[in-house]
């Protein structure tokens, strides 16, 4: 990890509500300044609006229409973007990691009531296997309801979609 995700993830060892005002503010500097626009959004200011939006959506419980993908090399802090969303959010609400190829899955019963999930390097080199899994990422993020399946369960036909994903890779296709 570079020298800003490790200290970001120091950061945030202190819960935001003992923190006084000025520490506060100093830490979302850093985070805005040196995780979101250097290390994240390639130094564009606007990405850091629209991913601080998407940020305060997911944390407000809200559903997004859109998910995140965020690229780059390996050891640059995209998954950093989890651990700080997971630490401001309640554990039963999160599923911090999980590897894409899950999405091929039938079973998904522990996306119920999940607010945010977390999707580590995505790739594969399989058309047909990236076309199921674009269609699930598809069905995930636009859907409103979505048919849960557990194992040794029956399937419940309609379950309200609260998800919202954010999915890492260091792959560029």
């Amino acid at each position: 990890l570079n020298l800003s995700t490790r200290y970001l993830l120091k950061l945030w060892d202190t819960e935001p509500l003992n923190m006084d005002e000025s520490d506060f503010e100093w830490r979302w500097t850093f985070f805005i300044n040196e995780y979101l626009l250097k290390c994240l959004c390639g130094g564009k200011m606007e990405t850091v609006f629209y991913v601080l939006q998407w940020i305060s959506n997911v944390l407000h419980g809200n559903k997004c229409s859109t998910f995140l993908v965020l690229f780059g090399l390996e050891g640059t802090g995209k998954s950093s973007l989890k651990e700080f969303i997971c630490k401001l959010m309640p554990s039963e609400l999160s599923i911090p990691a999980e590897q894409i190829d899950s999405l091929d899955s039938q079973f998904n019963e522990h996306l119920q009531g999940k607010f945010f999930v977390f999707y580590e390097e995505a790739s594969t080199s399989n058309p047909r296997e990236y076309s199921k899994v674009e269609e699930k990422i598809k069905t995930y993020t636009t859907d409103k309801t979505f048919k849960m399946n557990g194992k040794h369960r029956s399937v419940v036909p309609v379950c309200e979609n609260t998800q919202n994903m954010a999915i890492t890779t260091n792959n560029e296709n």
